[in-house]
Parts: structure tokens; C-alpha cells; sequence
């Protein structure tokens, strides 16, 4: 659905966003260093936090609100020694326990590609199979991974896409594989940045 929404924090499950949907697994390209990273609850990702700094495009880096729990103080210090950390911070809630994690996106011009929208161009062919998953499960059940099916720019995704315009603007406009577009909206920023008001 192509709406604002501002990030929030929910203690059940992460908040999804493009920045959820395409950037957060692209960590997965620091290999051994992933597993630490999947020690982390995330309630949520963008790609900036208006209280870090504004100029959050004149950057790569990915920001991910972390639950921090009994786990994280010896995950942290051992993140903190990785190249691709940047920083860390205590984030502010009335509810929950949180820190903020700044790390340096692996591949240069991420964030510019996905600020455009360019899904498809944010991976070389052979780096998208290692990304991300083309089935995923969420409690038990089994589904097509759509940031899969978008990367691939596969009939799912043609079909996905042509119903959200349908919904979202009632337009029957028909998507063409020789089209060559993209088949998700771009990101809108409000809904990518922390602290966006």
C-alpha cells in the first residue's frame, strides 16, 4: 500500500518497511560476521535517525532499532570490533529497552539505488541467491519471499504489483515483462527514516 507511515515500535513483531523488506539482508554479505547479527532482535530498520543526523543520504549506512535483551551485552562488544560497525546508542522509549545499530551497508551506492527505487540493480545476479530466501516462513507458514520475486521481476511480482495499482489508484494498467520497470513503489522516507516528523 502506498501510505506514510512512521516507524514504531512494536514488541511482537518488527516493523516492515522497504528498508526491512530489501536493505536488512544485504548484512548477510558479511558472511561469518551474519550469525552475530542474527543474535539481535530487530523491532525495526531504516536508513537514517533525524536525532543521529539529518544528512542521512550523504552515507550507506543501515540503522537497526535493537530489543536489547540478556544477550546483547556480549553480542555488542563483539560487534563493536567488526569494520563494518559504526556506532551505537541508547533509543529512547517509554515501553522497551532499545539500542540503535549503526552499520555500514557491504556494497557502495545501496542506499542511492534504493532511495531511487532501483530494487532490482541493488545486487549482482550472483549475490541475489545468497540475500534472499525465495520462500520464507512466518509462523509456520510458508510464503514467496516478495523482495525475491521483485529482484527477479518474476510474473508473482508482475501480478503483485498491477493489483496494488489496481487497489491503491484503480488503474488497470497491464505490466509487460518487456516493460523492464520496477515492480514495488519506491520508498517514501518518512516511513525509512527514525524520528521523521
Amino acid at each position: 500500500m502506498f501510505t506514510t507511515k512512521t516507524i514504531k515500535v512494536n514488541p511482537k513483531k518488527p516493523f516492515i518497511n522497504q528498508s526491512y523488506k530489501y536493505l536488512i539482508h544485504h548484512l548477510k554479505l558479511y558472511n561469518d560476521k551474519f550469525n552475530l547479527l542474527n543474535s539481535f532482535k530487530v523491532k525495526a530498520c531504516g536508513i537514517g535517525d533525524m536525532f543521529y543526523n539529518e544528512n542521512y543520504i550523504d552515507n550507506n549506512y543501515i540503522f537497526l532499532l535493537i530489543q536489547v535483551d540478556s544477550k546483547f551485552k556480549f553480542a555488542i562488544e563483539e560487534l563493536r570490533e567488526c569494520s563494518f560497525y559504526i556506532d551505537d546508542y541508547i533509543y529512547p522509549h517509554k515501553l522497551y529497552n532499545l539500542q540503535m545499530l549503526v552499520l555500514e551497508l557491504p556494497k557502495e551506492e545501496t542506499k542511492i539505488k534504493f532511495l531511487q527505487g532501483r530494487y532490482s540493480e541493488l545486487l549482482e545476479n550472483d549475490e541475489i541467491d545468497k540475500v534472499y530466501n525465495k520462500i520464507i516462513t512466518r509462523n509456520g507458514i510458508e510464503y514467496y519471499n516478495i523482495a525475491y520475486d521483485v529482484i527477479h521481476k518474476n510474473e508473482r511480482a508482475r501480478l503483485r504489483f498491477q493489483k496494488m495499482l489496481y487497489d491503491d489508484f484503480q488503474t488497470t494498467v497491464e505490466i509487460k515483462e518487456s516493460d523492464n520497470r520496477e515492480l514495488d513503489y519506491p520508498p517514501i522516507e518518512a516511513n525509512e527514516i527514525f524520528n521523521y516528523d
